[in-house]
């Protein structure tokens, strides 16, 4: 059988999302009181794209919105190309899924294909574009790890500061050592600004699978709202609301879940810091 890739467009969805909240006539204070949020922060990276709803948040919006999951999340049902290690590249302007997205509104393809054109003469021009500014970090995630890479293959020289100069035999001065070093310091950037990526991090949350299979198994018994418990909680909008971590045989994995997610989010907070202290220290010398 042949083989299916999907990757879920994390700004298309926030686009998606956004939509659907105007065609229900909710606000982002409305989703977060369903939600049951002390804040709205986490909706408006949902919106923006910066950030994609967890499981059971997605869930709850397919109920909140009357459609499906299939209806929220924006899929690129055709990847073909991927990067060695099974790494998405990176979206480049004419991406497919902006088109697959419009499939249901064709007369928006003519306006998508003049900001592409747009978009294009802008990256020629100035070596951004629009499109970019969108979601700056997401881009500079994606675009600076394949930077260092190519830079570190193609590379002519070696920092000078690294490395112990010698004289040989023939009286030139030389340094065998340099190269190795530079490469081991680009390998860590490379790898800081990866891990520091969700989508690229090596480290993944150990209670996933389980996380998932008691959000199916509380949905097949109680509902996917938890609606079919016998006492709920309403908040304003009249929604009976209950969530697995308050069935005592779900709280113990919800618990360590959520606790493996909150380490998880440090670590790449960590490798963000370290990897932009690195990338400081040798800003000067990325050059060729």
């Amino acid at each position: 059988m042949k083989p299916i890739y999907l990757s879920i467009q994390q700004k298309a969805t926030g686009n998606r999302i956004r939509e659907l909240l105007l065609n229900n006539g909710y606000t982002v204070k409305d989703i977060q009181e369903v939600m049951g949020f002390e804040n709205p922060q986490a909706i408006y990276k949902w919106l923006s794209g910066k950030s994609l709803p967890s499981l059971d948040n997605i869930l709850i919006l397919s109920k909140v919105l009357h459609t499906s999951i299939e209806d929220i999340l924006v899929i690129d049902e055709d990847i073909t190309i991927l990067r060695e290690g099974g790494r998405y590249t990176m979206d480049n302007v004419w991406d497919k899924t902006d088109f697959w997205y419009e499939r249901k509104r064709p007369w928006k393809i003519p306006g998508l294909v003049l900001r592409n054109i747009k978009y294009s003469f802008q990256r020629v021009t100035k070596g951004y574009c629009d499109k970019d500014l969108w979601n700056i970090d997401y881009w500079f995630m994606n675009l600076m790890p394949d930077m260092l890479q190519q830079f570190k293959d193609t590379k002519h020289g070696s920092p000078n500061c690294l490395g112990t100069k010698y004289v040989d035999e023939q009286g030139i001065l030389c340094n065998d050592e340099c190269h190795a070093e530079w490469d081991k310091i680009l390998d860590e950037m490379i790898f800081l600004f990866r891990e520091m990526n969700e989508e690229t991090c090596r480290k993944k949350n150990p209670y996933q699978k389980e996380h998932e299979n008691i959000l199916q198994e509380f949905g097949s018994k109680y509902g996917i709202l938890g609606e079919k418990l016998e006492e709920g909680k309403k908040n304003k909008l009249g929604r009976v609301l209950h969530f697995p971590s308050e069935i005592p045989e779900y709280k113990d994995i919800e618990e360590k879940y959520y606790s493996e997610e909150k380490i998880l989010k440090q670590y790449r907070e960590d490798c963000k810091n370290q990897a932009l202290e690195l990338f400081s220290k040798w800003f000067y010398w990325l050059w060729d």
